[in-house]
């Protein structure tokens, strides 16, 4: 008894292959791949069980795909060709029929998942080469495979149907870049392409966005597969920020990094005017910045305050220390750049915070008269207009945009995320929480209107 495959003849230059579609159980029982560890003769390259787990992985993706041929070196005396109907025969006992010249990590990545059965993969089989053939076609597949640039990647996310946080990252780039109260307004290389206008743009869409995703994610294709299947995210601790991002918080999470960096934009402005004169604004200094914001960030959540004030205050303190131990932001303090330059770098931000005392920042809130000047000049979103209802009705929070302070006679709305408060008296509660019912939830009760919005955005 014979297994037998349609095929495609193909004709190039080299000679003629043939293109076929193979179940992967059964090409998994016939091919071998041998490195040359093992083998002085064979052409393969030591197989990566990273690699390989991480394909593993990836084949429970309900959109897995692997549209890349597996190469395979077969002998004529052990698999036929039929040319009259097109057809691959390979004999029920012959056992191992060839060995793979490039796809040994995918074809054993599919092996490791489990999920073999759901792939027919494309198999080229090249007919009767030499060891001398077989190392040539190898080296050619690899040595002509060009790395994608990563702003690209990062921005083909912008595509994709489903939530994942290399999208997220984007997104949150794309704003960055576009919005004219970010600090990084044109700044940013989009493609990783510098553009006429761009002379002050130092960092890349790539560099941006891989740096935003170590913030909310430590294995983020395992993350994305999980939100495909339908799955929960879990939190962890030791990434203050993925909690917003594990909770769809996204508008505050651009809201956090546009305050930490608009601080940084303040505290030194001699070099956010020149960003080609120092690293501060090149890949070291914002690197550095993103190894410290965790520490930052987990000081500024236990006190309940993320504001751009709070970042000032902690820059400031990094700015006199930098002061103190005759330190330059250039590359005379800081040659050579790389990551061991930036993690000196976050080490001496993370020191300067450390022992930085929050006591008075709400010295520096800005109180508004009333509810609607308070919303609008927050620019309220879903989350915090939940919050603010909540608050005055039942004096808690939900998605922690808010900080409630209690009174004499009522409570203090701090917004989390910007200096704003307002002073709310007991018996302004209810009027204020009616107010914006009626103008800001299309007059539906706050709890009806948040799962109204939260179906229509998954939609």
């Amino acid at each position: 008894m014979s297994n037998v495959f349609n095929y495609i003849e193909v004709q190039q230059p080299i000679g003629t292959f043939y293109l076929c579609s193979i179940p992967a159980p059964f090409l998994l029982k016939v091919v071998k791949s041998t490195s040359r560890s093992d083998d002085p003769k064979a052409v393969q390259r030591e197989k990566s069980p990273g690699r390989i787990k991480d394909i593993g992985a990836y084949c429970s993706d309900p959109d897995a795909v692997f549209p890349t041929p597996i190469v395979v070196s077969v002998s004529s005396s052990d698999v036929r060709l039929d040319e009259e109907k097109h057809l691959v025969v390979i004999p029920e006992d012959k056992g191992i029929i060839g060995n793979v010249i490039d796809g040994q990590h995918r074809l054993w990545g599919i092996e490791c998942s489990e999920h073999s059965e759901n792939f027919q993969l494309p198999v080229v089989l090249m007919f009767d080469l030499t060891v001398a053939e077989e190392a040539y076609i190898f080296s050619t597949i690899n040595s002509n495979q060009r790395k994608v640039d990563p702003s690209l990647i990062y921005d083909l996310f912008d595509v994709s149907a489903y939530r994942s946080p290399q999208k997220t990252a984007h997104e949150i780039a794309r704003v960055m870049n576009s919005s004219s109260s970010s600090p990084f307004y044109n700044r940013l290389k989009m493609l990783g392409k510098k553009t006429a206008d761009q002379e002050k743009a130092t960092l890349s869409q790539g560099t941006f966005a891989k740096s935003i995703l170590m913030l909310i994610s430590k294995k983020p294709d395992e993350d994305a597969r999980k939100l495909k299947n339908g799955q929960k995210l879990d939190d962890d601790g030791k990434m203050p920020l993925r909690c917003f991002f594990v909770q769809q918080k996204d508008e505050l999470l651009v809201r956090i990094f546009s305050n930490c960096f608009n601080a940084l934009k303040e505290a030194f402005p001699s070099e956010w005017d020149n960003p080609n004169d120092n690293i501060l604004w090149k890949s070291t200094g914002f690197r550095a910045v993103i190894y410290a914001l965790p520490n930052i960030c987990r000081k500024g959540i236990r006190e309940k305050v993320l504001t751009k004030d709070f970042f000032v205050g902690c820059f400031t303190t990094f700015k006199d220390k930098l002061t103190k131990e005759n330190i330059t932001l250039t590359s005379k303090s800081f040659p050579g750049g790389g990551e061991q330059n930036q993690k000196k770098l976050a080490n001496l931000i993370i020191q300067s915070v450390a022992n930085l005392d929050l006591a008075d920042y709400n010295s520096h809130l800005e109180r508004l008269p009333n509810i609607q000047a308070f919303i609008s000049s927050i620019d309220a979103d879903k989350y915090e207009l939940f919050d603010i209802a909540q608050a005055l009705d039942k004096g808690i929070v939900a998605y922690d945009t808010i900080v409630i302070k209690p009174m004499n006679d009522g409570v203090e709305l701090i917004h989390s995320f910007s200096d704003i408060s307002i002073s709310v008296q007991e018996n302004q509660r209810k009027p204020y929480l009616k107010f914006i019912e009626k103008h800001y939830m299309n007059d539906m009760d706050y709890n009806s209107w948040i799962g109204f919005e939260d179906v229509l955005q998954s939609k």
